[in-house]
């Protein structure tokens, strides 16, 4: 179904009243009165305004579509289209930058080295070897001598 044909459609529906005079009280012929068919997701279908069709009912008419929130005949859903963004890349058009790119690879291998080194220590638990009360060697010991004490006790 073509979109002009479905417009004609609902302007004709728009403009039949069911009352007893055939007079109607509310109009989309009134000039004071904008008229809309919105879908389920709030995007305008017909408008009076060619150009506002497609476009989202809350940006047309916000203060009707916060209405309609409250009202609870919408619910507000945050989308994110990660296709439609693009980072914003920030050109440097000046010389003296290029200057301090072997600096910035110096820390960064600097960078990485201690981050090496701490990830080793990390790995290995060399703070254990620091205080020799908690090797195997001392435990052993310790536990010869005890056993040795209650034997001559």
């Amino acid at each position: 179904m073509k979109l002009e044909f479905f417009q004609k459609k609902f302007w004709t529906a728009s403009r039949q009243c069911a009352s007893l005079d055939g007079r109607c009280t509310i109009s989309c012929d009134d000039e004071i009165i904008n008229c809309y068919l919105i879908d389920n997701n709030g995007f305008i279908l017909v408008s009076e305004n060619f150009d506002e069709t497609g476009t989202f009912f809350g940006e047309v008419e916000g203060a009707v579509m916060n209405k309609l929130l409250m009202m609870g005949s919408f619910k507000r859903i945050t989308l994110y289209d990660y296709q439609a963004m693009c980072r914003a890349t920030v050109d440097n058009s000046d010389s003296a930058h290029s200057l301090l790119d072997p600096y910035y690879v110096f820390f960064a291998a600097i960078k990485w080295i201690m981050t090496e080194l701490i990830l080793f220590l990390v790995e290995f638990n060399l703070c254990s070897w620091w205080n020799s009360d908690f090797t195997v060697k001392e435990l052993v010991k310790a536990g010869l001598e005890l056993m040795i004490a209650e034997l001559l006790v």
